[in-house]
């Protein structure tokens, strides 16, 4: 199946909720940015869905999931090379992602383990990264500024 990878439309969100909530990720904050997030596609049905928050010149994404179904199938790994195209877009530093089991994935692209005092302020003050029990997840950055 070929699978097609785009920002949603306000039609996909729901579909983007329910399979967050299918994989136990919290909904979508409101305030989101509509072009930050990214759909993976089959059939037309959502399949995985990747999400950017931008403040100053930092990105952050708290969701980042794929159908159980579509695990094997590379759709993760499709979907982070369109966000990191989209924070390249966006002229941003870094991008930082909170993960509660970090497949391999993140560090064959490049992410790498960093502490909450490494966080920007910045990063840290937006709310769905604040709602997040720190203990309960790993953080990691992508630093962009050498891909440029």
């Amino acid at each position: 199946m070929k699978i097609d990878i785009r920002r949603a439309t306000r039609e996909e969100l729901s579909e983007v909720g329910t399979l967050l909530e299918a994989n136990g990720l919290p909904p979508l904050p409101r305030a989101i940015a509509l072009s930050n997030v990214l759909v993976a596609l089959e059939q037309g049905a959502v399949i995985g869905v990747v999400t950017l928050e931008v403040v100053a010149r930092w990105g952050f994404t708290r969701w980042t999931t794929v159908a159980q179904a579509h695990e094997a199938g590379g759709v993760r790994a499709s979907l982070l090379h369109s966000l990191i195209a989209r924070t390249l877009e966006l002229g941003l530093r870094a991008i930082y992602l909170m993960t509660e089991t970090p497949p391999k994935i993140f560090g064959d692209l490049g992410f790498t383990p960093v502490s909450q005092r490494e966080v920007p302020s910045e990063v840290q003050k937006i709310r769905s990264y604040r709602d997040v029990d720190p203990g309960t997840v790993d953080v990691l950055r992508l630093e962009l500024e050498t891909r440029i």
